[in-house]
């Protein structure tokens, strides 16, 4: 379980309201949560604030279980390190074994050389599938996503959606994003983000409804 009490997050964007302001919500245990939300409005804060990197500038936030870090964050990746280096250290970082998770990565993606290069010579869509790869090796109790949930076209897509399909069978997931297509597909329990306030919907539709709603609003304001 996720629980939020009273939360107040400002985030270091410079919003005219907190990111969340005075929020009260509880994500129960193996829920697909989904967060609709406008670019610029928070999404990488909240997705922060959920992983426990950031704290929360007044209320609470309670998490039960182990939470990931927000899916294919690539910001551990060295771009002067190779990619099996950075996965070792990575690895070794969350008490994992090294070459066991490599080994997973390189099967997720079908990476052929195995990430035996630097990581600043492999193109952005390389680096972002080892990341996702490295966050779907770990087994979590809550996944969190900000935007990316998967990677890859074609098969190597289809292998990302059965394996996050996997740990979701036994975990939880809040996934943030702009996305109404995607948000349909994987969530089951359906929030807009807008004024600082969490505003629980019927379905994926209904909060892009409500954002499309809020930002005519402030058009004509």
């Amino acid at each position: 379980m996720i629980s939020l009490i009273d939360v107040t997050c400002h985030g270091d964007a410079p919003l005219p309201h907190p990111v969340l302001g005075q929020v009260s919500v509880i994500f129960r245990t193996g829920e697909r949560v989904g967060i609709l939300a406008r670019p610029g409005r928070g999404k990488s804060t909240l997705a922060r604030l959920l992983c426990g990197m950031d704290r929360p500038d007044a209320g609470v936030l309670r998490r039960q279980g182990r939470v990931s870090w927000p899916i294919g964050s690539s910001g551990f990746l060295h771009p002067d390190l190779t990619g099996t280096m950075n996965i070792a250290i990575a690895a070794r970082a969350v008490g994992a074994d090294p070459a066991e998770t490599l080994a997973f990565c390189t099967r997720l993606t079908g990476q052929p050389d195995g990430f035996a290069r630097r990581m600043g010579g492999y193109a952005p869509s390389v680096r972002a599938a080892l990341a996702c790869g490295f966050s779907l090796s770990q087994r979590c109790d809550w996944y969190i996503a900000d935007e990316t949930i998967g990677f890859g076209e074609g098969p190597q897509r289809a292998r990302s959606d059965a394996m996050l399909e996997r740990r979701l069978a036994e975990a939880g997931l809040v996934f943030i994003t702009r996305n109404v297509t995607q948000m349909g597909k994987w969530c089951d329990r359906h929030f807009a983000l807008h004024g600082g306030r969490l505003i629980e919907v019927e379905d994926a539709a209904m909060a892009a409804a409500v954002l499309e709603t809020a930002r005519m609003v402030e058009d004509t304001a």
